[in-house]
C-alpha cells in the first residue's frame, strides 16, 4: 500500500521539527495518492493521517516559538 508507506515517511520526517526539507513536497504527492484511494483505504489510514497533522501543529507551534521577535 503505497499511501501507507508514504503516511510513514512523513511520519518520521515530522518527529524532527527542524526536518522541513522536502516536506512540500510530501505533502503534495501524499494528496494526489489521496485522491487516487478508495474510501475503505482512507478510512485504514485515518488514524495515522490524524497523527501526521497533529505532529505538525507541533511542529508548527515549536517553531513560532522558537523563531518569534519580542
Amino acid at each position: 500500500m503505497r499511501i501507507k508507506e508514504k503516511l510513514k515517511q512523513i511520519k518520521d520526517r515530522l518527529k524532527d521539527p527542524f526536518n522541513i526539507e522536502g516536506l512540500e513536497e510530501d505533502f503534495l504527492e501524499l494528496e494526489s495518492l489521496i485522491k487516487g484511494t478508495s474510501k475503505e483505504e482512507l478510512r485504514m489510514i485515518y488514524k495515522d493521517y490524524e497523527e501526521i497533522k497533529k505532529l505538525f501543529r507541533r511542529n508548527v507551534e515549536i517553531l513560532k516559538r522558537l523563531y518569534e521577535v519580542k
